[in-house]
């Protein structure tokens, strides 16, 4: 976690456990080679990424950004605005090792998961992401989203590799159904289904149905866990 001042582009990192009650996260950050912390994240009027002591409107209508890998261990992100010279930011990536490794994908994991430039790259490519991302606050879900209706709890305790410990569906005959598939670390979803969500207005209970479903995507102070939209 960490807090980001857009004025000075100062970043402090902080512990999770520091994250004030009711706080949403409104962007993410990561490091790109030389060029240092990148942090990506939604201001008053869109997207914005700050790099080093630059900040790029990443929705005005003259940006556009580019991201390729210029050979195995490189990769580069490139930010056209109008008018101006492009910039461009090349950092060490380990894609390519990732792509030989014939388990990689196997717990759903994404090669963006693994590049920051490439994760931003993506985002902006697809204009239902764009909406989405970092707008998770409370009160401020989209009203034409669909509902969540296949909730998946990932683990990440052993050996920092995502592994399926429970599942939450939820249909308007049925309501919220929960299969745990690892009763030692799927235990959190079993107490979520019977005693509700933490929220700051109070527990969010399983009977709150497409509410509840909702509040599980919430961002969390959780370090082993994930809970990840599946819904077909």
């Amino acid at each position: 976690m960490a807090e980001f001042d857009p004025e000075t582009g100062a970043l402090r990192v902080f512990d999770r456990a520091e994250l004030p009650d009711g706080v949403e996260p409104a962007g993410c950050f990561g490091v790109l080679g030389a060029a240092g912390t990148a942090v990506f994240y939604r201001g008053a009027t869109g997207l914005f990424l700050h790099i080093g002591d630059e900040t790029f409107a990443l929705e005005h209508p003259g940006t556009r950004i580019h991201w390729e890998q210029a050979d195995p261990a490189t990769a580069r992100l490139d930010i056209h605005r109008i008018d101006e010279s492009p910039r461009r930011f090349e950092y060490p990536t380990t894609l390519n090792e990732l792509r030989q490794d014939a388990s990689f994908g196997m717990f759903r994991e994404d090669f963006e998961d693994f590049d920051f430039g490439l994760f931003v790259s993506n985002v902006l490519a697809a204009p239902g992401r764009r909406v989405r991302i970092f707008a998770a606050a409370e009160g401020r879900e989209s009203a034409d989203q669909p509902d969540p209706t296949r909730v998946v709890l990932y683990s990440y305790a052993r050996d920092l590799r995502p592994e399926k410990v429970a599942e939450f569906t939820w249909n308007p005959t049925d309501g919220v159904a929960l299969t745990v598939l690892d009763a030692e670390w799927g235990a959190l979803a079993w107490d979520y289904f019977k005693t509700g969500i933490p929220a700051p207005a109070g527990r969010v209970p399983a009977s709150a149905g497409p509410g509840f479903m909702r509040a599980l995507l919430r961002p969390n102070r959780a370090t082993y866990y994930r809970f990840v939209d599946e819904s077909s």
